[in-house]
């Protein structure tokens, strides 16, 4: 039975849900469906570790909470989940490498946060991966990890409006290996180098947004056509 938890921003309810996973045992709690309606503005909040025990979980949808601080790494105990929506949040710190855990994972949306560090190189495990949204959190920082040209099923990456590369690197040629990526969003960026040659075999790619950055070269014929 597929298990669900929204969590609404603008919900009281959400707001109790969130208080008593953070103390009570969540070892008993497996909620089929939380989808709470309200009118009160939420409080600042946390996601609790707790609901790293929500192992019966396909969906978590904590988008738009105004939750702060890190993403506990016990999410990454989630070994059936799905779809992870931690969008539109003041979410902090690094992303957990423990994320690579949520083998079943299709769309992971961390965008429009103020998350620091680089992409987690271990995100490559990420087999059923669909979408990746990390953008708009301008605080990130390094390269685009090669390991990403292993999500043979990504569809959508979007990392606009960040701060990678703004050390180092540039769009690496593995993305390539993403046979399924149709929408590569890389505008406002420090991404350095020349767009690869190899994305001209990306035949499903639509959308590529690369502008602004400091690239330099000439643009494929290919991938004009």
């Amino acid at each position: 039975m597929t298990r669900t938890l929204f969590v609404s921003s603008l919900s009281p309810d959400g707001e109790a849900l969130l208080s008593l996973l953070s103390t009570a045992d969540p070892s008993a709690k497996h909620p089929h469906q939380f989808s709470p309606h309200g009118t009160q503005k939420a409080k600042r909040r946390t996601i609790p570790p707790p609901f790293g025990q929500l192992t019966h979980l396909r969906l978590l949808d904590l988008s738009s909470n105004s939750l702060s601080r890190p993403i506990p790494r016990e999410l990454g105990q989630l070994s059936l989940l799905q779809f992870l929506f931690l969008n539109t949040n003041r979410l902090t710190g690094r992303i957990p490498q423990q994320l690579a855990n949520l083998t079943s994972l299709q769309l992971l949306f961390l965008q429009d946060n103020v998350l620091n560090g680089s992409i987690p190189s271990q995100l490559g495990s990420l087999v059923s991966l669909q979408q990746f949204r990390v953008g708009d959190n301008p605080y990130l920082t390094g390269e685009i990890p090669s390991q990403l040209g292993l999500l043979t099923n990504l569809t959508t990456f979007g990392a606009a409006a960040t701060g990678l590369s703004e050390v180092f690197g540039s769009i690496p040629p593995e993305l390539w290996l993403c046979s399924e990526l149709r929408n590569l969003y890389l505008h406002m960026n420090k991404l350095t180098g020349s767009i690869p040659a190899e994305l001209s075999n990306c035949s499903s790619l639509f959308v590529l947004d690369a502008s602004p950055n400091d690239l330099s070269g000439e643009i494929l014929v290919t991938l004009e056509n």
